[in-house]
């Protein structure tokens, strides 16, 4: 997994639908459901797309923070300025894989000028959302995804040139990561 992080204006399907075959057959081996008497249970795995809850999204609002794992908005309320601040950080659950196929960000004056990731224990280079910016859009997509296996540490980092904080329960900076999240259905079903 060695390999710049890089945005392109422009959807890569063909890459990302790489990304997940690669996982869906490591989660064919992995995943594999028991037989009994050969017949298979009402189990296995499915997709679904990725959200704040399967990341672990930290540093939200204040409203938000003591109950973050059921948090559904995307976002980050404060970051010390110019300071690479932690935005995600979790092991990812062992009935999942994370498929980090790009990022976003709805706000009308982004402050967060870049985030890194650290995944599946390797730093990767920082990512230059300047780029969304100057393009006009609010998302971009990573030229090739990042797919973070169960167990494996996944965390973010975000920097502003100036701290940004919101109103009690609202994120000052709606930004979220874009991707699909695969799993066995008893996590999909249940979370």
């Amino acid at each position: 997994m060695t390999y710049l992080l890089r945005l392109t204006d422009k959807r890569p399907d063909a890459v990302i639908d790489q990304g997940v075959a690669e996982a869906l057959a490591n989660a064919t081996i992995r995943f594999q459901p028991l037989t009994f008497e050969n017949e298979y249970p009402r189990t296995g795995f499915g997709i679904t797309s990725l959200t704040p809850k399967q990341v672990g999204a930290t540093n939200q609002a204040t409203g938000l923070q003591g109950n973050v794992v059921s948090s559904t908005i995307w976002g980050v309320s404060t970051l010390a300025a110019n300071t690479w601040s932690d935005w995600i950080n979790l092991n990812i659950d062992d009935r999942i894989y994370n498929i980090i196929t790009g990022v976003f960000n709805r706000t009308n004056t982004p402050q967060i000028s870049n985030i890194r990731f650290k995944a599946n224990g390797e730093d990767l280079p920082w990512v230059n959302l300047d780029q969304m910016y100057n393009w006009d859009l609010s998302q971009a997509y990573l030229q090739r995804p990042l797919i973070i296996s169960p167990t494996n540490n996944l965390t973010v980092r975000a920097i502003a040139e100036k701290a940004i904080t919101g109103a009690s329960g609202v994120p000052a900076e709606r930004i979220g990561l874009l991707g699909y999240v695969l799993g066995k259905r008893a996590y999909l079903i249940g979370e």
